[in-house]
């Protein structure tokens, strides 16, 4: 869905179990998000050729943010956030052309997953 996921989150959050983002900017409204508490797995490269990692990195210190204002711990906001910046190296060890997270290899296990199946039963 690319850039229109972002937005719909913003708007309707409760649509998605959970989101992995890959390569966008976020133009979502992260207050709504944050009160749905719908997981999300921002995955980026250091040097993303379409957006840069900024907008990404912004969006997950302030969904960080909005869930310590909620009183979450740590460790809840760590199985509802988690933000993957990729520097360089990471593709050319794995003979990725491009740091344009679409053609890496991601995990589909972990925090994010782990927390959408706690969470959505």
């Amino acid at each position: 869905m690319g850039r229109q996921a972002p937005l719909v989150l913003g708007k309707r959050p409760e649509l998605y179990a959970a989101y992995l983002a890959t390569s966008t900017r976020w133009d979502g409204d992260l207050e709504v998000l944050a009160q749905a508490k719908t997981p999300v797995y921002l995955a980026i490269g250091a040097e993303d050729s379409y957006y840069g990692a900024g907008s990404l990195q912004q969006a997950y210190g302030t969904l960080r943010e909005l869930y310590k204002q909620q009183g979450l711990t740590e460790k809840e906001i760590d199985r509802l956030v988690v933000l993957d910046v990729k520097d360089e190296a990471y593709c050319t060890q794995r003979g990725i052309r491009t740091s344009t997270p679409a053609a890496w290899p991601l995990p589909m296990t972990g925090p994010l997953w782990d927390g959408c199946s706690a969470n959505n039963g």
